[in-house]
């Protein structure tokens, strides 16, 4: 396979800053140790799904422009 390089890593950045400021936030906020653990693992839960969706997006955007056009529509 060739490589490619990532067309757009924007919403990945975007994604790690979100995480970033809210994990920031509920530091600053919360006074119980395992509420802080419970939110800061659904937070770091959520952004590497969204992580994973925008790998995926990529890993199928670079196979549908690699792919033969002469075979494949």
């Amino acid at each position: 396979m060739h490589s490619q390089p990532i067309s757009d890593i924007q919403p990945l950045a975007d994604i790690i800053l979100l995480l970033g400021e809210k994990v920031s936030k509920l530091i600053t906020e919360c006074r119980d140790f395992y509420k802080l653990e419970e939110e800061v693992y659904k937070l770091s839960q959520e952004a590497c799904v969204k992580i994973f969706a925008w790998a995926l997006e990529e890993i199928d955007t670079w196979l549908v422009n690699a792919r033969d056009k002469r075979t494949w529509k």
